[in-house]
């Protein structure tokens, strides 16, 4: 409810939130609602609209951002039990912004700040690397994602592609 309340006060209605179906497609694995946020904030809304649309909905539940990241994201200590526990951990972007928000050059700097962080974590040089949103571009800026993992020591990179890409 409070999704849609924002939606209808500050950005014109619910449509501008994007293609619920898209949403339902893109993130099956999700409630309804839950999905459609983070349809929202990762390819509806622009950049700073959506900040205001999480910001605004943890405020609306009493909670700060890091209260609302604690929810819905793996602690430092769940990424160094997983390690400790033999369980490889991959790179995934540091921020989990798409390839669209980023540019290829924008998401090689993510893949260096990722691989830089779970190494700080877990001791090891991540070598499986997911495309956020499971999009990897295509022609010059996937070269440059490439190239730059390569050059890191990835020896995978993973999309949600039912097929075989190169």
């Amino acid at each position: 409810a409070e999704l849609q309340e924002f939606a209808e006060a500050k950005l014109g209605g619910v449509a501008a939130l994007g293609d619920s179906e898209k949403a339902a497609r893109a993130y099956d694995y999700e409630t309804g609602l839950r999905g459609l946020i983070k349809y929202a904030v990762n390819f509806a809304l622009p950049r700073d609209v959506a900040e205001d649309a999480i910001a605004a909905l943890a405020q609306s539940h009493g909670q700060s951002l890091d209260q609302l990241a604690t929810q819905w994201f793996l602690s430092e200590q769940n990424i160094k039990n997983l390690s400790a526990a033999g369980m490889e951990i991959g790179m995934h972007g540091a921020s989990h912004l798409s390839l669209s928000q980023l540019g290829a050059h924008g998401l090689a700097k993510e893949v260096i700040r990722s691989s830089d962080y779970l190494h700080s974590l877990t001791g090891e040089v991540p070598t499986w690397f997911c495309w956020p949103f499971g999009q990897y571009g295509t022609g010059h800026d996937t070269e440059i994602v490439h190239r730059e993992c390569r050059r890191l020591g990835v020896q995978a990179m993973v999309t949600t592609e039912t097929a075989f890409v190169n």
